[in-house]
């Protein structure tokens, strides 16, 4: 979980490649920074304070996890 994506990206070692422009997601996700090697931007439901949370999955545990 971070505040600072730009931060959290450079310390992965990896990059922001687009944003999501696809207009069948959530409004929430579209505009989202997409990420690579990332899955995402993903739904992750509302905070307990009704802030959108916003989450990417690496690759290979997303992949094996649709197995």
């Amino acid at each position: 979980m971070t505040d600072d994506l730009v931060a959290w990206v450079e310390d992965m070692g990896t990059r922001i490649t687009g944003i999501e422009t696809r207009a069948t997601l959530r409004p929430e996700l579209q505009g989202q920074p997409r990420l690579l090697g990332f899955a995402g931007p993903c739904w992750g439901g509302l905070t307990a304070i009704g802030e959108p949370i916003i989450r990417y999955e690496d690759h290979a545990i997303s992949a094996a996890q649709s197995r």
